[in-house]
């Protein structure tokens, strides 16, 4: 089957939920399984490329509330994240690891992130407590990545936690920002606003480029080498920060950053 590459907005994403579940199935896993843990394959899809999936079935409910399929769906898909959860934990934390196995396998933050929002996204949707719950229950986890190494910030992994290989990454702390942030919006508890800002403010400290004021991708823990490639996702991640802190806020200075990324490219 030809990849399906050509995602032109949001809502053609979600609407297309059911080509990209084919190509899923044709790709990763067989969903007549229902990612079974203990048959998982070595190529299964990781979390990421799941809460992907989830994100879209999440985009088609939003198009089609009164669908009764596209809702049965979306819901299986979100209980299905379970097939990714770190069961072999003894810590109390909510976790969901990289492959669907029943044994041990690696922890990203970042991953872990893309499943606290769709589960605020589910809550919005559904109305239903549990996904609430679960997007506070997982967000602890990523939270629990933040040290003051190179000034705070998350880490990329878990697994890299005091090696020379430790990194901390855009792409965990800005849209564990935006979580936060969001958290912050149902639930109005400060904490998760406190969070916000203070994820917000390290990675634009640490992470962003004064020149073109988009966001550089990492830096490493030990040594502080800062990995200046540039994603479009992770300078969008901040941008959406921005624009939902000053929803929140009011402040005008989080308008501004928001506007801001591009607007003085290079020469």
């Amino acid at each position: 089957m030809e990849a399906i590459t050509d995602f032109q907005n949001f809502n053609g994403y979600g609407d297309r939920a059911d080509s990209i579940m084919k190509y899923f199935a044709d790709s990763y896993w067989k969903l007549d399984d229902r990612l079974k843990g203990e048959q998982a394959k070595e190529d299964a899809v990781t979390l990421w490329g799941y809460a992907s999936y989830m994100e879209a079935c999440g985009e088609r409910l939003a198009l089609h509330p009164d669908d009764p399929k596209v809702k049965e769906e979306y819901i299986k898909t979100l209980e299905n994240v379970e097939f990714y959860r770190a069961q072999w934990r003894v810590d109390g934390l909510q976790v969901y690891q990289c492959v669907p196995v029943t044994s041990k396998a690696e922890c990203f933050y970042d991953d872990d992130v893309w499943v606290v929002l769709e589960f605020i996204h589910a809550y919005n949707l559904l109305g239903d407590q549990k996904w609430l719950e679960n997007a506070k229950g997982t967000i602890e986890f990523c939270y629990s990545g933040w040290d003051d190494k190179q000034g705070g910030g998350v880490y990329w992994k878990e697994d890299d936690v005091g090696t020379k290989d430790a990194c901390k990454n855009t792409c965990i702390n800005a849209p564990l920002a935006l979580a936060s942030a969001e958290l912050y919006k149902v639930t109005k508890d400060q904490k998760y606003l406190d969070w916000s800002v203070k994820l917000y403010d390290w990675t634009k400290k640490t992470l962003q480029d004064p020149d073109t004021l988009l966001m550089w991708d990492h830096i490493m823990v030990d040594s502080g080498d800062i990995n200046k490639n540039k994603f479009t996702y992770n300078t969008g991640n901040m941008i959406g920060s921005a624009a939902m802190l000053y929803e929140l806020t009011g402040k005008d200075a989080y308008l501004a950053d928001a506007k801001a990324p591009g607007s003085n490219p290079p020469s």
